[in-house]
């Protein structure tokens, strides 16, 4: 059992990093493999971004399909294990990065756009990363986050409440990382965030799963808010 923190969920996922691995490269997760993964790389290739700074980039998938498109990417990540398997494969430069420690990241370049993709499950890791991203950021710059939907989440009478929770089930299969760590954020708190690191949103996506006439995500796009002259 590991436990519910921002420690616990770099735990989690360090040990399982090379299940995660063969899940992804395989497109095991069905509804990466039919809503969300195209939702993501079509929001960021909108943004005709000449390099993207993948924040918790995990093994590369993302990194290396905007490679394919011509875009200069750099990842970053906790797991040294997911980096390895990044680096093996390809598409960009990758970086074991804590979250905790993104805003002593020095990027190549100043990327035209930052990602994280699934990638903020933390509680207060994600604050540190939503303050290195409006500090990476250019005035023209994007900042584009896609998580879980946490409405539809809560579809079946969860609680609606910030908070620590356990994974479920997200391949079929037996799953190693069922229970791990994650924080649950309502949607208010992610607006509140944008809000206060003073990033503005332009933008909110709901990629529907046509399957069950639902959001499968949310991706939000944003862009540093500029003070008034």
């Amino acid at each position: 059992m590991y436990a519910r923190s921002d420690d616990g969920i770099i735990d989690a996922w360090s040990d399982h990093a090379d299940w995660w691995s063969r899940l992804v490269r395989e497109r095991r997760i069905e509804s990466r493999r039919l809503v969300t993964d195209q939702a993501v790389l079509h929001t960021v290739l909108r943004h005709h971004p000449a390099h993207v700074l993948d924040v918790g980039c995990g093994e590369g998938w993302l990194a290396r399909q905007l490679a394919s498109a011509g875009v200069t990417v750099t990842g970053t990540d906790a797991s040294p294990t997911l980096i390895r398997h990044a680096r093996e494969l390809g598409g960009g430069e990758f970086h074991i990065v804590a979250h905790e420690t993104l805003v002593n990241f020095t990027c190549p370049s100043p990327p035209d756009v930052i990602v994280c993709n699934f990638s903020l499950l933390g509680e207060t890791s994600v604050e540190t990363v939503f303050a290195a991203a409006r500090s990476l950021l250019a005035s023209k710059s994007h900042f584009i986050v896609q998580t879980l939907h946490p409405v539809a989440l809560c579809a079946s009478g969860q609680t609606y409440e910030d908070g620590w929770r356990a994974s479920g089930q997200i391949a079929p299969e037996r799953n190693p990382l069922e229970g791990a760590p994650w924080y649950f954020r309502t949607l208010a708190n992610w607006l509140n965030l944008f809000r206060d690191h003073q990033l503005k949103l332009q933008e909110v996506i709901e990629p529907i799963d046509t399957r069950h006439n639902r959001p499968a995500s949310i991706i939000f796009v944003a862009k540093p808010l500029l003070s008034d002259p």
